[in-house]
């Protein structure tokens, strides 16, 4: 994913801006970040362009790419020589030569003459000598068929040993595979694993926690324990959320699929739940009383979901969530 950042005197002119800028006639709003709100200033000072971020796909080729292939192809076909053009030639002179009608006459006058020559053998003679060869024949065929007779049990054998063999060789690499996959994974993880599993990372950091595991039927709680709580929250919640992250994860993958993972230390998610409580009243609020859509900044996806059960209550209020993670915001507008 490429960010190109653009600014303009207000968002519709940065947005303009970068329309221009990526020659296209139409930029979707969830690709559309803005940085920056536009301040006028007092006499002309302290004024601020309004600053947008477009989020870019990386699958798409740019222009001098697609120009620099292109070249690069007519490049090769014109570094073909004529030099090979003969060597086709006399290909095709040879085989054209392989057989003419002169030939063909020569050979075929040769085979009458022979024949004719043939011919003139004595009667007596031709038939003695069909009758050895009739003799020797019908004693050739018979240890030949005896011998085809011995051959088949043989073959038949070599063809069920053959499919045995492929049976066990199919057998032995689904128990490499299985063997490998074990070895991936040497034991049945538990929510105890996945609680080391984060202590380690934590620990990488220089931060010495300890951990207390909830484990409800739809719900696995960890409480970590520390008295370093702000390394462990991050800024903005940052590192709790990863941490969240990374143990829902590993609790679905080994431990049982269809739960809730929740990563908590001290009081944190409980004082964050009543901080995101207001902000969706002040923004009902204001909402209401404006009728102007408000851009909320990035929230993770617990996070929003929570403003937006607060605002499901409002029945004039509309959420909409806009974006790609993490950097998906919500849009709050009234409803006519």
């Amino acid at each position: 994913m490429k960010l190109e950042t653009y600014q303009g005197a207000s968002v519709e002119e940065a947005i303009e801006a970068a329309k221009q800028g990526l020659q296209v006639s139409d930029i979707p709003m969830e690709d559309v970040k803005v940085l920056q709100e536009p301040k006028k200033g007092f006499l002309g000072f302290g004024s601020q362009p309004a600053i947008i971020q477009v989020s870019l796909p990386d699958d798409e080729p740019s222009v001098e790419e697609i120009v620099a292939e292109v070249s690069f192809e007519a490049e090769t076909v014109s570094d073909t020589t004529e030099a090979d053009i003969p060597e086709l030639v006399e290909v095709s002179e040879e085989a054209s030569s392989v057989e003419r009608p002169s030939d063909s006459q020569s050979a075929a006058s040769e085979v009458s003459s022979e024949a004719s020559a043939a011919s003139q053998v004595d009667d007596s003679s031709d038939s003695q000598s069909l009758s050895l060869v009739a003799e020797s024949a019908s004693q050739d065929s018979e240890p030949a068929q005896s011998q085809v007779d011995q051959e088949s049990p043989v073959a038949s054998d070599s063809a069920a040993d053959q499919l045995e063999a492929d049976s066990q060789s199919q057998d032995s690499d689904e128990e490499e595979e299985e063997d490998a996959e074990d070895a991936a994974y040497p034991f049945d993880w538990g929510v105890e694993d996945v609680a080391h599993y984060l202590i380690d990372v934590m620990e990488a950091y220089l931060v010495d926690v300890t951990i207390d595991v909830e484990d409800m039927d739809d719900l696995i709680i960890f409480h970590i324990n520390t008295d370093k709580p702000g390394l462990v929250i991050g800024k903005h919640g940052k590192i709790i959320n990863s941490l969240e992250t990374l143990a829902q994860i590993l609790t679905h993958s080994h431990v049982r699929k269809r739960v809730s993972v929740e990563v908590n230390v001290g009081d944190y998610r409980e004082r964050r739940q009543q901080t995101l409580e207001k902000l969706a009243e002040r923004t009902a609020d204001q909402v209401t009383v404006e009728r102007e859509e408000v851009t909320l900044s990035p929230l993770p996806a617990r996070e929003r979901k929570i403003i937006h059960r607060c605002l499901s209550k409002y029945s004039h209020i509309k959420t909409q969530s806009q974006g790609r993670d993490p950097h998906r915001y919500m849009v709050v507008s009234y409803k006519d």
